[in-house]
């Protein structure tokens, strides 16, 4: 026999599952959000041949034509560590640099696709490669974020300054040449196979107008480490509030809470 308790709990049991169904009914169910589609009647004017003769005449008709929804606004949110204001700055050679911004402000000559070889420009309208050196002609139409006209001087102050800080591409070449103000050119110090994805992963990082007093040091003491260093260290003291690139985004401004 069942036990007086026994029975009871069975009870309880029983009509709190009787009861779950109409508490569940009594639940609102959340709206469903109404997608309106704006039709729109167009009277147009179309051109046809009269069927049987060479008559050309116009008809006025109608058209249904649905209304392209307006552009929304797109964010990108980039995650990652920096330094809060002051401290932060848009100086790539110096510790505190806004790095998450780097990919976006920023462009190369040229990328280089590792899958299939293929060479997309960017900076570089074209470029050559021959037993001498290597050749890259600019396209005449990139600025800097400032609105100043980028030329082959801002190609060779970047990649002056990355020899401050052993870029790879300086084990190869010898010097940064610039014959006119689209044109570039590196003599080989010793040619490789891999000019091309080495001169693709440096961005041109150090507008001349910004950084030529580094950069234009920079030739008198290629072979003499202790100065490059110290040179480095001036460069690195420069705290520009803002990066200055050429890329498809630049920097407003930076606040603590951003």
């Amino acid at each position: 026999m069942f036990s007086k308790k026994l029975w009871t709990t069975l009870l309880v049991v029983v009509s709190v599952l009787m009861v779950l169904p109409l508490l569940a009914a009594c639940v609102p169910t959340p709206e469903q959000e109404e997608v309106v589609t704006q039709v729109v009647v167009e009277t147009v004017k179309e051109t046809v041949m009269v069927v049987g003769t060479p008559e050309v005449v116009e008809k006025v008709v109608e058209k249904v034509v649905t209304a392209t929804p307006e552009p929304v606004a797109a964010w990108v949110t980039l995650h990652g560590p920096w330094e809060i204001p002051p401290a932060s700055h848009g100086n790539r050679f110096a510790p505190g640099f806004l790095w998450r911004s780097y990919w976006f402000i920023y462009e190369t000559l040229f990328h280089y696709v590792p899958v299939s070889g293929e060479i997309l420009p960017r900076l570089a309208e074209s470029f050559e490669e021959t037993d001498e050196g290597f050749t890259v002609k600019l396209v005449e139409d990139a600025v800097w974020h400032d609105g100043t006209p980028l030329t082959s001087k801002d190609v060779r102050c970047s990649f002056l300054l990355r020899k401050l800080q052993n870029a790879t591409i300086w084990k190869y070449i010898s010097d940064v040449e610039t014959p006119d103000d689209y044109t570039v050119f590196m003599p080989w110090k010793e040619p490789t196979l891999f000019a091309e994805q080495f001169i693709a992963t440096e961005p041109i990082i150090a507008p001349y107008h910004l950084y030529g007093e580094w950069c234009d040091q920079v030739p008198d003491i290629m072979d003499d480490e202790d100065a490059q260093t110290e040179l480095l260290g001036k460069v690195q003291e420069f705290r520009p509030e803002i990066p200055i690139g050429t890329g498809p985004f630049y920097v407003d401004e930076v606040t603590a809470s951003d």
